[in-house]
């Protein structure tokens, strides 16, 4: 596929959006990122990402994989193994997610271990709602305070100053 229709097609996404006000969902971009990878126009394919987040659509494993093949065969490996450690922690935060909202409830070492994996990767927002459902769910018993901390000045440095103050 040549780049002007691969540009055609992000055209045509972006045109849904605002001439026909219909949101091109994450299927719809999975295609197109797929076929930049193929291409290997890793650029476009970053730019359709962060959209993605923007437009609230999340990539799942089909958009993540399409990546990671993408970045391997533009030889950019490290990156490719990057976006491997990322559907690691998606994944283990979906699953906590499920688990509170589940009967179940989660140990104090497996809320400490999630949440430090956040904090070491600088998921500020994230980490705060994660353990604010945590604590609604009243599966804190012991968190370490080091935690507390590390959320608190995260948010403080990125001017989340009402969720600072909960």
């Amino acid at each position: 596929m040549r780049p002007s229709k691969i540009r055609g097609l992000q055209w045509v996404l972006r045109k849904m959006d605002y001439s026909f006000n219909l949101h091109a969902n994450t299927v719809m971009h999975n295609v197109v990122i797929r076929l930049c990878c193929k291409k290997g126009d890793i650029g476009t394919v970053e730019k359709l990402t962060r959209e993605m987040s923007l437009n609230g659509l999340y990539p799942n494993l089909i958009t993540y994989m399409a990546i990671i093949e993408g970045f391997y065969n533009a030889g950019r490996s490290e990156d490719a193994y990057f976006v491997l450690k990322v559907i690691e922690l998606e994944e283990a935060k979906n699953l906590f997610k499920e688990i509170l909202s589940s009967d179940v409830r989660p140990n104090t070492l497996a809320s400490s271990l999630l949440l430090k994996e956040l904090c070491m990767k600088d998921r500020v927002l994230d980490r705060f709602y994660l353990l604010e459902a945590i604590e609604i769910k009243g599966c804190l018993s012991s968190i370490d305070s080091d935690i507390y901390s590390i959320i608190l000045i995260g948010l403080c440095q990125r001017s989340h100053l009402t969720e600072a103050t909960k």
